[in-house]
C-alpha cells in the first residue's frame, strides 16, 4: 500500500515552509523565518453586545430609515405643489417684480400734499440702510446670521424639538 504524504494542518504550517514534498526530498525548513505564532484555536467568538449597544443600534437605525422615508416623502409632497416645476417665465416674473410706485400728489407750487398707494412701501437700497437697522433686525431674526453658510442647522434641530413637544 502507498503510503500518502503528509499534508499540513494548516496555512500556518505552509507559511513557515512544512510542504509534503519536502518530508519526500528530506529537506528542512530554512532557519532564519520568524517563529510561529501562538495556536489560536479558530476564530474567537464576538463578545455579545450589552443591551444598551443593541438599543442604541436600533434607535439609530429607526431615526436614519425615518429620515430617509420623510425627506423622500417632503420631495413627493413639494413636486405634488409644483415647486420643482418653475418655468423660465415665471422666474423672470419673480426677478423682474417691481412694486408699484406710491402716487404723489403735489400742489400747483410743487409741494407734496398727499398720496394714494394700496400698500404703503418705499425702496432703499441695501447700501442706505443704516448699519444699526441691519444689526437690529439681525438680533432678532437670526443671531448667528454671520456664522453660518445660510442654513442654522442647529437653530433647524431646536424648532423641529419644539414642535413636537408643542405643537402648533
Amino acid at each position: 500500500m502507498t503510503k500518502l504524504p503528509n499534508i499540513p494542518k494548516s496555512f500556518r504550517e505552509r507559511a513557515h515552509g512544512f510542504a509534503p514534498f519536502m518530508e519526500d526530498s528530506k529537506q528542512r525548513a530554512p532557519r532564519n523565518l520568524p517563529p510561529l505564532p501562538p495556536e489560536r484555536g479558530g476564530r474567537q467568538p464576538r463578545a455579545r453586545r450589552s443591551l444598551a449597544g443593541r438599543l442604541a443600534r436600533i434607535t439609530t437605525g429607526v431615526i436614519a430609515a425615518s429620515a430617509v422615508i420623510g425627506l423622500f416623502s417632503l420631495y413627493l409632497w413639494l413636486s405634488e405643489l409644483g415647486v420643482f416645476q418653475i418655468s423660465d417665465d415665471t422666474l423672470k416674473t419673480v426677478i423682474t417684480q417691481k412694486p408699484a410706485d406710491n402716487s404723489i400728489v403735489y400742489d400747483r407750487n410743487g409741494k407734496k400734499i398727499g398720496e394714494f398707494f394700496n400698500n404703503y412701501h418705499v425702496y432703499v437700497p441695501y447700501s442706505k440702510l443704516p448699519q444699526h437697522l441691519v444689526d437690529a433686525i439681525l438680533a432678532i431674526e437670526d443671531r448667528n446670521f454671520w456664522r453660518h453658510s445660510g442654513y442654522d442647522l442647529k437653530a433647524i434641530a431646536r424648532a423641529a424639538y419644539s414642535l413636537m413637544i408643542r405643537p402648533g
